[in-house]
């Protein structure tokens, strides 16, 4: 689930990234073209309802390239993201439009 806050009369948006995974999973990563697709760089929080949480500040106008990983090894998109982009690796990508 993605959630948008707009401020800065509409010029930087909060936006939310929620995973809720099926199963059990340790960690999650929001691994984004904002973070050079860093594996490592955005881990997102656990919380108390089993999900996984992070947000980022965006300037309007901003395109993110964007998907989750779980456990280091599941690429796992969001149903939320406004479009989705073949990658070099045969997969989509998801990308978030502000």
């Amino acid at each position: 689930m993605i959630t948008r806050s707009y401020y800065n009369n509409d010029r930087t948006c909060r936006v939310t990234f929620r995973y809720c995974p099926d199963g059990d999973a340790k960690e999650v990563h929001l691994v984004s073209s904002h973070d050079n697709w860093d594996t490592g760089a955005r881990p997102m929080a656990a919380r108390k309802d089993g999900c996984f949480s992070t947000s980022l500040v965006l300037k309007s106008g901003s395109r993110v390239h964007f998907r989750y990983l779980v456990d280091g090894s599941i690429w796992v998109n969001d149903d939320d993201a406004d479009e989705y982009v073949n990658n070099n690796h045969g997969e989509t990508d998801c990308v978030i439009v502000i």
